[in-house]
């Protein structure tokens, strides 16, 4: 199993053909005028199986660290794949979605692990308050 892609988006859908529609993807900083705000996010996992990879069941791992705490902590959640016939190869798409307070500026990062072997690499955010509240939101994305 080999992870092609690892990205943070505002927000992520699956839909019914094994694609999926993505909103603000590849941002990393949250700008918030207000102080403790809420944060919703979703990490995007993309891997390829071969179909030996692809019969078994898998499990995904994934955690929330936020300067040094984890607010999310570990969770590990079954991961199946349906093998189609005459295919070497299998795509997974991997949409977590996220949500947790935070009560301060700073940085975090979710953490990720499928069977203990494939390591995500550590998706990092930040989290800056601005004083104008005309343009922002509290918890809105910024890329």
């Amino acid at each position: 199993m080999q992870l092609r892609a690892a990205f943070l988006a505002e927000r992520a859908i699956a839909m019914p053909d094994g694609t999926f529609m993505i909103w603000r993807g590849g941002i990393n900083e949250f700008l918030t005028t207000a102080i403790p705000t809420p944060i919703s996010l979703t990490l995007v996992l993309r891997v390829e199986m071969d179909v030996e990879e692809a019969a078994r069941l898998h499990k995904f791992t994934l955690k929330v660290s936020f300067e040094g705490r984890d607010v999310l902590p570990a969770s590990t959640q079954p991961l199946a794949m349906k093998a189609t016939p005459g295919e070497t190869r299998l795509y997974a798409n991997i949409l977590a979605n996220l949500g947790f307070p935070v009560d301060r500026e700073g940085e975090g990062y979710v953490q990720g692990t499928i069977d203990d072997d494939v390591k995500v690499p550590l998706v990092y955010f930040r989290v800056r308050r601005t004083p104008d509240p005309f343009f922002f939101t509290p918890g809105m994305p910024r890329s």
